[in-house]
């Protein structure tokens, strides 16, 4: 769906060192900013959160910053498969599930280390987090480019560090999801996604048959 809702900034500065390269898989982070363009994501080096879905194993690779001093923003880089046959989820589900498995993180982490957590430690503020059982917060939005497909790792046999990524197709789309976080009454944090909006449609030009819209 397309939306003039807001307005997405992209900046292409940073290229980051890998062991091995991909085939036509840009290293280069897409950066995408919806508005409170004074406070930037951090990127000087992705942060990663560890997962794993029956037996296969992925880390995703983003970034953080707290927003106009109320949003808690992610940019969803990539989610790199670190075994064998392990793409079986769509681009769009895998997205879905990594952004509910970042923000679990981020809270869960900082209800543990208050200020010695990753996300105080890079932002110095307070995280977006329900603190009593039945409380929600409304203020996490991933933002993320919106056109990724998986890319095998043309390395594996020499350099088997993860089997191959799901990332980004193109830098000049992006898009963003909003997230409900909510504790029950156990103090259990649920995070549900609320919406999600791109400013443009994948194009279907050859050579983006596998390329996978993210976001509605």
């Amino acid at each position: 769906m397309k939306t003039s809702k807001f307005y997405i900034s992209l900046l292409f500065f940073i290229l980051l060192p890998l062991f091995f390269h991909f085939e036509n898989l840009k290293a280069d982070t897409v950066i995408c900013m919806p508005d409170c363009f004074n406070d930037s994501f951090k990127i000087q080096s992705p942060l990663t959160v560890q997962f794993q879905l029956g037996p296969c194993r992925y880390v995703a690779d983003f970034y953080i910053r707290k927003a106009c001093g109320i949003w808690c923003d992610i940019l969803l880089w990539r989610v790199r498969a670190l075994d064998s046959n392990c793409n079986n989820y769509d681009p769009k589900t895998m997205c879905d599930i990594a952004e509910a498995q970042i923000i679990h993180h981020l809270i869960n982490d900082y209800n543990q280390k208050g200020t010695n957590s990753i996300w105080y430690r890079i932002t110095r503020t307070e995280i977006c987090r329900p603190t009593s059982p039945g409380e929600c917060t409304y203020f996490w939005r991933v933002s993320k480019a919106t056109c990724w497909k998986f890319y095998l790792n043309p390395d594996w046999g020499r350099y088997p560090i993860y089997w191959g990524a799901y990332s980004y197709c193109l830098y000049d789309y992006c898009c963003l999801t909003w997230y409900k976080v909510c504790m029950d009454q156990l103090g259990q944090i649920l995070v549900t996604q609320v919406e999600s909006q791109t400013e443009h449609d994948c194009p279907t030009q050859s050579g983006m048959e596998d390329c996978i819209q993210v976001c509605d």
